[in-house]
């Protein structure tokens, strides 16, 4: 500065003044300039002082709204929270009163906190807060519940939540906790506990009942299984020799020389088939099934039937003297019935009324159908029957004669005391030959004479049974059991196979599902169980087993034949017939020529396809048994071999249309054979007649 100043004091006074002017002037910008900044910072300042006290106030509002939201949220909670700092007292929130029940005048202190504390829980609270500040680790929260006895409200449970934490050195710093009242909680918590208590007893209970339940029905299963191998021996043991006096005097019927004998005979027949029906029905009773009675109706002399009858009583029951039969000639001589069935149902009705004692009489009528009544002198004798829907209750004989009327679609009445009605709707039939029946003599389709394999092991059965067949007209082959059975039918073809069940060396059932397994034709032959048991049961295990039918011991010669005819009439005898054509040469060709040269082939794939599906969809639904679309493939299948003439499986198809779904399933193999030969056949004309020979 000296040396400046030695300076401007060596320069002229006019330009030292100027010099001075212009460090003035810059001096005097310079202090402008820096009012103008301060003034803006100022400006700056006191805005941002405004917003600040602005966002004060919104916090302080927002604070105040979120403390009253929290309030509200702990008295509805039923809650407080408490806070201590080292150096102050204890601070809390104003819930803290309403939980302890303080007057709001006063301020809540240790001792006002003591004072509501229930006498019970004092020592173990004191104890608790003890272990709290000396002995639990710090930095954790540690809950506490105890009583208390509110000035209000009662004794009320509270849980305390509360944490302390210590400084640097150790010492304790604050504590800070929460408390809420969980009087209603520990209430409902205790309900849940009695329910759950109660439910674990009542599943300990249900368990333990359940245990019972099962040992009750192993009980019950081994009891229903003693039973029935009890009724199993009961009916073999007397169905076996009655099948042998049944069907020997059947036998015997057949070959009787006068009519004495004939008459001897058929009266000894007709008992053993009343004994016959009634052991049936008692053990089926017994069993508690009612399998369905299979009927098999055929022109019969009326009047001979009732009068047989009427005969078979006089001969045979001590009062049968009180017994008076009258036919109204309204009555057709031939109907149509079951004469089996028929002379069960009137031997029933009659013999129980008989049983009363009394005289009986008989009045045979024609109303739609037959319509018998049966009078006695006893009023009481029908009273029982009058009363239930479910026939006598204690006569098996009524019990059965009711199956057998619903069965025919009749009905039994009492109109009134005395007198039962009953109205069997039948048809009226022509008689054609002996007592209106046709030949007893069986046929093949083809009018073969079929061959059957008895399966027997009980020598008077195997020769009742055989008699019986070869009285039909049909040749019979025995063996003793199953084992010799399957391999007879791998030696030789047989139409039927008539299957006792219970044999030595293998029973029936087992040797049925070996025929099944089989391969060729052998698996498919019809077989017809011989079985001494009517358990239901039983009869649908044979039926399972691959059985075709089943027949009782003993076994009648009329449902044999019936049973016969069935199986035999649905059974395939192709091979027993002369050969057919698989293709009508001439329908072939007419078919293909009269369409144009190019739509030939065309037809030719068509027709092919159509025999493949249809052949496989008939198969698919025969393996699902459903009968609809059986019926439906069969007819298309039908109308495609009408058209070009393919008669070996237009044979076929009308072989298979009479088969029962079951006997269906074993001829698919023939089908589809006859299937694959045609469209092979339709290929090989095609070549030989159509394609090369274009104008035919």
């Amino acid at each position: 500065m000296a040396v400046t100043h030695t300076g401007l004091d060596d320069l002229p006074v006019e330009q030292r003044l100027e010099i001075m002017a212009r460090r003035l002037n810059r001096a005097q910008n310079a202090l402008i300039d820096a009012e103008s900044v301060l003034d803006k910072r100022m400006r700056e300042l006191d805005l941002a002082n405004r917003e600040l006290q602005r966002r004060e106030e919104d916090l302080a509002q927002r604070l105040t709204i979120e403390n009253a939201k929290l309030l509200y949220a702990q008295r509805t909670a039923g809650m407080a929270t408490i806070h201590w700092q080292s150096g102050e007292s204890y601070s809390s929130s104003d819930e803290l009163v309403w939980l302890l029940g303080i007057d709001p005048e006063k301020d809540v202190t240790v001792e006002s906190g003591v004072s509501v504390l229930h006498p019970l829980d004092k020592a173990r609270v004191f104890k608790a807060y003890y272990a709290f500040m000396h002995d639990l680790p710090a930095s954790i929260s540690h809950e506490f519940d105890h009583r208390i006895i509110h000035p209000g409200r009662g004794i009320r449970w509270l849980r305390w939540s509360l944490r302390r934490e210590l400084d640097e050195d150790g010492s304790l710093q604050s504590i800070y906790g929460s408390v809420r009242d969980i009087t209603n909680s520990r209430k409902a918590e205790r309900q849940v506990k009695a329910l759950q208590l109660r439910a674990e007893r009542r599943v300990r209970e249900l368990n333990r009942t359940t245990r019972q339940l099962e040992i009750a029905k192993s009980q019950a299963e081994e009891a229903l299984q003693a039973r029935d191998r009890f009724l199993s021996a009961v009916g073999h043991h007397l169905r076996t020799p009655l099948a042998s006096l049944t069907g020997s005097l059947e036998v015997l019927a057949i070959d009787a020389h006068t009519q004495e004998e004939k008459r001897r005979i058929d009266v000894a027949s007709r008992s053993a088939g009343q004994l016959s029906a009634m052991i049936g029905e008692l053990l089926e009773e017994a069993e508690g099934t009612r399998p369905a009675i299979t009927l098999h109706p055929i022109a019969i002399n009326a009047h001979n039937a009732l009068r047989e009858t009427q005969r078979y009583w006089q001969e045979l029951h001590p009062t049968a003297d009180n017994l008076s039969l009258t036919i109204s000639p309204t009555v057709p001589e031939g109907i149509m019935a079951d004469p089996e069935n028929l002379r069960e149902l009137s031997d029933c009705l009659i013999g129980s009324a008989l049983d009363s004692g009394s005289h009986v009489t008989v009045l045979a009528d024609w109303d739609e159908g037959l319509a018998i009544s049966i009078t006695v002198q006893d009023q009481g004798q029908w009273a029982n029957l009058a009363k239930s829907k479910k026939a006598s209750i204690g006569d098996p004989a009524m019990r059965f004669a009711k199956r057998l009327t619903e069965r025919m679609d009749g009905s039994i009445t009492i109109k009134e005391p005395g007198i039962l009605h009953l109205h069997l709707p039948l048809l009226e039939a022509p008689l054609t030959g002996q007592n209106g029946r046709k030949s007893d003599h069986l046929r093949m389709p083809s009018g073969r004479i079929p061959i059957i394999l008895l399966a027997e092991d009980t020598p008077t059965n195997r020769y009742v049974i055989s008699s019986q067949v070869e009285s039909l007209g049909c040749h019979i082959e025995t063996v003793e059991n199953g084992a010799l059975a399957v391999e007879r039918l791998k030696e030789k073809s047989f139409d039927a196979v008539l299957m006792d069940v219970m044999m030595p060396v293998m029973d029936g059932e087992t040797a049925t599902r070996t025929i099944r397994e089989l391969d060729g034709p052998p698996a498919h032959v019809p077989i017809i169980g011989i079985t001494a048991h009517s358990l239901h049961a039983e009869r649908e295990r044979l039926l399972a087993a691959g059985m075709t039918a089943c027949l009782s011991k003993p076994v009648r010669r009329d449902a044999l034949r019936f049973a016969l005819e069935e199986v035999l009439q649905n059974a395939p005898d192709i091979a027993a017939e002369a050969p057919v054509s698989v293709l009508d040469k001439d329908a072939f060709c007419q078919a293909f020529t009269a369409l144009p040269a190019s739509y030939r082939s065309k037809l030719l794939d068509a027709v092919c396809d159509d025999l493949t599906t249809y052949g496989k969809e008939l198969s698919d639904a025969v393996e699902a048994k459903d009968h609809e679309a059986v019926r439906h493939c069969a007819h298309s299948l039908k109308g495609v071999a009408l058209n070009i003439g393919a008669e070996g499986l237009l044979d076929c198809l009308e072989l298979f249309r009479k088969q029962e779904i079951a006997l269906a399933t074993s001829f698919q193999p023939q089908l589809k054979k006859m299937i694959a030969a045609t469209v092979t056949a339709c290929g090989d004309l095609f070549e030989q007649h159509i394609a090369e020979h274009p104008a035919a």
